[in-house]
């Protein structure tokens, strides 16, 4: 039987099982208000989770549904994400997500003054702004100049984990509870959890240890972490080297034939060059030599977002899961 231990909440299939099951409402219901410092006729008494479906359980990147889709009682929607990696264009991707949220609570013939406030809630294990004073910020719809609000029913709060610098035996609120505990619960004191006699960390604690005895999540948690390995691996070294090859090779045609096409073309082709090298080098590192039909395959795909798509399936995947799924897509 495998030893539990407890899991990283930061690890976004584990933040997803623990805060993502109805069952588990309570514990959400206390991260929202905690967090949000949402008291009194503000706080949220009961809610209904509508998605837990992650980018990684879909084929198109812009069809991806965020860690959490939340609404509670009041119509209020929530969509919260614990974010690791800070991906290319991420603020856009986050926008992106919010709009197609917002605008999805009208049907066809509603009128606009029935669509409900939308929060995103953003947790980052990662500095997206490396100058924040403190470690949370709010954005709203403001004037630059007059500061007069456009609109408050798109809201974006964000809190940059490692910016969060308090000892968890110091956390003196619900907030900072919670950002002690997704933070450091894996390494938490449980004379800290005893000293804050908050009842749902207790019961997420517990429930973090039940899941790092289950087999399947341990697999998938591990997966995953095994995954973000690999990103930052890439992100680090030949892959964003090959892009700026490519790019460089663009600019060169571009000037040598003085067509917007050819930096353009370039620059891709760099990429999908990266990609595959990528591709072929994960698949070796984790089976062996790669097969003729993959090599032929990464070869004659030119497609620069279905090899993007590809990553974390050659990550995680299995190698007659791989070899469906490139079948099926390529």
């Amino acid at each position: 039987m495998m030893k539990p231990t407890i899991l990283d909440p930061k690890i976004d299939v584990v933040f997803r099982a623990l805060f993502g099951r109805q069952k588990n409402s309570a514990l959400l219901r206390s991260l929202l208000n905690g967090v949000l410092e949402l008291h009194g006729k503000d706080a949220i008494d009961s809610i209904t989770i509508l998605s837990t479906l992650s980018e990684l359980q879909t084929s198109d990147e812009k069809e991806s549904i965020l860690d959490l889709s939340v609404q509670d009682k009041r119509g209020r929607h929530f969509i919260v994400e614990m974010q690791c990696l800070n991906h290319r264009a991420f603020t856009e991707r986050m926008l992106y997500y919010a709009a197609k949220r917002f605008g999805e609570q009208l049907k066809k013939g509603q009128g606009y003054h029935l669509l409900n406030p939308l929060l995103l809630l953003i947790f980052s294990n990662f500095e997206l702004f490396k100058d924040l004073d403190g470690y949370h910020e709010r954005f709203e719809f403001r004037g630059i100049r007059s500061q007069l609000t456009f609109s408050r029913h798109i809201t974006i709060l964000l809190f940059q984990l490692p910016s969060y610098t308090r000892a968890p035996h110091e956390a003196s609120s619900l907030r900072e509870q919670w950002i002690s505990f997704l933070k450091e619960a894996p390494n938490m004191p449980k004379t800290v959890l005893e000293k804050w006699k908050t009842p749902e960390i207790l019961q997420a604690m517990q429930e973090l240890e039940r899941l790092g005895g289950d087999h399947p999540t341990r697999q998938q948690y591990e997966a995953r972490i095994r995954w973000m390995q690999l990103h930052n691996t890439l992100t680090e070294g030949s892959y964003l080297e090959g892009i700026e090859k490519g790019r460089e090779e663009g600019r060169h045609e571009g000037r040598q034939e003085g067509r917007q096409e050819g930096r353009q073309e370039g620059r891709q082709e760099g990429e999908r060059d990266a990609l595959r090298s990528a591709l072929q080098a994960t698949y070796e590192a984790r089976f062996g030599r790669a097969p003729s039909w993959l090599t032929e395959a990464l070869q004659y795909t030119g497609d620069l977002q279905l090899l993007q798509q590809w990553l974390p399936i050659f990550a995680t995947a299995t190698p007659d899961q791989i070899k469906a799924r490139v079948t099926e897509t390529g």
